[in-house]
């Protein structure tokens, strides 16, 4: 078995050779596959250079350590091939990674990228798009905005920016929706609104419970309220939303307008304002690896 291993050494802190450490455990367990690793560049698109590595080498498995956005990256140059993918979660949040229980431990988590299963999981379009965790409008996007403009990567700099928008706490604004959700049309004022393929965010908060990655469907979560008591609850103890602040509409085809722009991003990566997001399930286009129970 080939295995083609994508490595983004800037991903998280940055501070990890995780190629290094890769290799260390590829020497110490020799599981008798042909292995190629692959450093991404610090700058410019990659999406060439990993579709070109993917010919040559003809990979059985992909395994990817990166964050959210790098993770979305292989998603999408891997759906509709029949290529597994395997994630190393080593980025800033993770947030794919937590959605499926995978171990942050390297070790824990290399087992499990070579050896495990792969099960067919489903992307949502988003934008033209892939998307394979969650993508929302409103303060969400706006928190991974400061987080970019930021010099601070990890944790530290998620809480930097996390302080930044609590601070414009009263003035935030509500967006004015207008959602077609599988025909049907619906206005609705919301701080956000979540596209969302999966349960929580990479912090553990839980903002669609009845979430799955492999159910053909995605859930819009609508965002009315968020009291800083509700933030505070749910950074602290992984709680849901309340559910009189929120409203979930499941569907697997949606169009958003918003009268005025707002912040949008998809799998942590920030696409600017925007008035118009459309979307679209495409079930059990990409094998991924996790193990048996996903968080």
């Amino acid at each position: 078995m080939q295995l083609l291993f994508i490595v983004n050494p800037a991903a998280g802190s940055g501070q990890k050779n995780t190629a290094s450490l890769i290799q260390e455990w590829l020497n110490k367990v020799n599981p008798g596959y042909a292995t190629h690793i692959h450093e991404l560049p610090s700058e410019g698109d990659c999406v060439g250079d990993i579709e070109a590595l993917v010919k040559t080498h003809q990979p059985q498995r992909v395994i990817v350590a990166g964050g959210d956005g790098t993770v979305k990256m292989l998603a999408g140059i891997l759906a509709g091939t029949h290529i597994p993918l395997s994630i190393l979660p080593t980025g800033s949040a993770n947030g794919m990674a937590a959605e499926l229980g995978l171990p942050v431990n390297l070790t824990a988590a290399l087992e499990l990228a070579v050896y495990g299963k792969p099960r067919a999981t489903d992307l949502i379009k988003v934008n033209n798009e892939w998307c394979i965790h969650l993508s929302d409008i409103g303060l969400n996007a706006l928190l991974l905005q400061y987080f970019e403009e930021i010099p601070q990567r990890g944790m530290l700099g998620y809480a930097r920016a996390l302080f930044t928008m609590l601070r414009q706490r009263p003035k935030w604004k509500r967006l004015k929706l207008l959602i077609e959700a599988d025909g049907k049309t619906f206005n609705r004022k919301a701080l956000m609104a979540i596209i969302a393929n999966a349960t929580k965010y990479g912090t553990g908060a839980i903002v669609n419970p009845q979430g799955k990655i492999n159910d053909g469907r995605f859930e819009l979560v609508i965002i009315r309220k968020l009291p800083l008591g509700e933030i505070i609850k749910m950074l602290i103890t992984r709680k849901p939303f309340n559910p009189w602040n929120i409203e979930i509409i499941a569907c697997k085809k949606l169009i958003i307008n918003t009268k005025t722009p707002g912040p949008f991003q998809i799998d942590g990566e920030f696409r600017g304002p925007e008035s118009r997001v459309e979307a679209e399930i495409v079930p059990g286009t990409l094998l991924l690896v996790y193990p048996d129970a996903p968080a």
